[in-house]
C-alpha cells in the first residue's frame, strides 16, 4: 500500500515537472535547422576528398605542362572549392561548439529569446554557406 502510494506520488511529480517545462518554438526551430544540415557534413567530407584527389592529379600534370593556363585555372578553382568546403565544415563545428542549450535555463525569458534569435541567424548563415559550398563543388566538372 505504501509502495503503491509512493510510486503514484513519484509518477505524478514527474508528470508535473515534464508538463511544466515550456517548449520554446524558437529553440525547436534552431535545432531543426541544425538537424537538417547535419547530415550534409558527410557530403562535405566526401566532396573535399574527391576534389583533393583531383587537385593531386592536376598538380602531377603541371610540371609536365607548366605553361598550360587551363591546368593552372583548374588548380586555382579546386583550391577555392576545397577551401569553401573546409570553411563550411569549420563554421558548423564552431556553431555546435559555441551553442549552449543549457544557457537558456540561466536567462530570463527576454534574454533567452534574444539568444535564440542570434543563434537562429548564425545557424542560418552556416546552412547557407554549407549549401553554397556543396552546390559549387558538385557543379565542378573534372
Amino acid at each position: 500500500m505504501k509502495l503503491t502510494f509512493f510510486w503514484t506520488l513519484l509518477t505524478g511529480c514527474l508528470l508535473l515537472i515534464a508538463c511544466s517545462e515550456k517548449k520554446n518554438p524558437l529553440k525547436e526551430e534552431v535545432m531543426s535547422i541544425h538537424d537538417s544540415i547535419m547530415p550534409h557534413m558527410g557530403e562535405i567530407m566526401s566532396l573535399q576528398d574527391t576534389l583533393t584527389q583531383e587537385l593531386t592529379q592536376t598538380d602531377q600534370l603541371l610540371p609536365k605542362n607548366p605553361a598550360d593556363t587551363t591546368l593552372m585555372n583548374r588548380r586555382k578553382q579546386l583550391q577555392e572549392l576545397i577551401a569553401n568546403l573546409k570553411e563550411a565544415d569549420e563554421a558548423m563545428m564552431h556553431w555546435m561548439h559555441q551553442y549552449k542549450a543549457d544557457t537558456l535555463s540561466q536567462l530570463d525569458e527576454q534574454q533567452a529569446e534574444l539568444y535564440l534569435q542570434n543563434q537562429k541567424q548564425s545557424i542560418e548563415r552556416v546552412r547557407d554557406h554549407m549549401q553554397q559550398s556543396i552546390e559549387k563543388a558538385q557543379s565542378f566538372k573534372p
